[in-house]
């Protein structure tokens, strides 16, 4: 496929939803290299290749109701603005120039295919993907709740019974498709408890791997937890518990090692 950087430098952070991304999204923000998109899932990606996400006029209306981050001035007109395409999604980051790295966090970009990724890698000059990953029954957990909030009663085969939670808890097929799709050293996991390990360490981690040099006055943000921790894992559904330790093996025979925390 011929190189056409239509996207320059890009760093995309990709989620497995509830699983570290908001973390390194703000981590990121307020690092001088980088222009991040001042709001996260704008699924871009997933609408351009896959046909899905957001970018459908009165979505992207809802979306601006319920950003929680104060926006630049003039960035909603833009937003709500037609046709989606390359060109306003370049328009959604501050002046690039005073930039190594446009920066886009979307969890949706998960679920594209090693051929997608294959192809916006080619429309870069150069594409760094980070993908986060956390303990299985803890991700479900936190997604479901958020999703059900107010449920008297949490229940984990209900949340798997959202097809998007599902899919998005399916760590192998994302690993899959971005093995196959980019090149070597285009992108790299992180695990959240890796994250609350040591914050710090892995700020600079991350910037090494964009290579950018440690910015001495930037501190790392803490780390939120904003859902009560997930049931113990004996108390796990035998047919939920099966499912998460598939995900577990999927990792690994990827060639990962999962933190020792992990539940199942």
């Amino acid at each position: 496929m011929a190189h056409d950087p239509t996207y320059g430098n890009l760093c995309l952070g990709v989620g497995a939803a509830h699983a570290g991304s908001d973390w390194l999204r703000s981590a990121l923000t307020g690092h001088p290299a980088m222009s991040v998109c001042p709001m996260a899932d704008v699924d871009y990606f997933h609408h351009r290749h896959m046909g899905g996400g957001a970018p459908g006029r009165a979505a992207r209306a809802a979306r601006l109701q319920a950003a929680p981050d104060p926006l630049p001035p003039g960035w909603a007109t833009h937003y709500l603005s037609d046709p989606v395409d390359d060109a306003w999604y370049l328009r959604l980051f501050a002046d690039a120039s005073h930039h190594a790295y446009r920066c886009d966090f979307s969890d949706s970009a998960a679920f594209l295919s090693a051929a997608d990724w294959r192809r916006i890698e080619a429309q870069c000059d150069r594409l760094r993907v980070i993908f986060t990953m956390c303990d299985p029954l803890a991700r479900l957990w936190r997604h479901g709740l958020a999703r059900h909030a107010g449920a008297a009663q949490p229940d984990l085969r209900r949340f798997l019974d959202c097809p998007d939670i599902r899919r998005a808890g399916d760590y192998g097929a994302t690993l899959a498709a971005m093995q196959d799709g980019l090149t070597e050293g285009a992108w790299r996991v992180v695990f959240h408890e890796d994250i609350g390990d040591d914050p710090l360490f892995m700020l600079r981690r991350i910037e090494q791997f964009l290579g950018l040099a440690p910015d001495p006055d930037l501190e790392p943000p803490p780390m939120a937890e904003r859902h009560p921790p997930p049931p113990d894992a004996d108390e796990v559904p035998r047919d939920v518990a099966n499912l998460l330790r598939r995900v577990r093996r999927d990792v690994e025979e990827a060639g990962f090692s999962p933190p020792d925390c992990w539940s199942l």
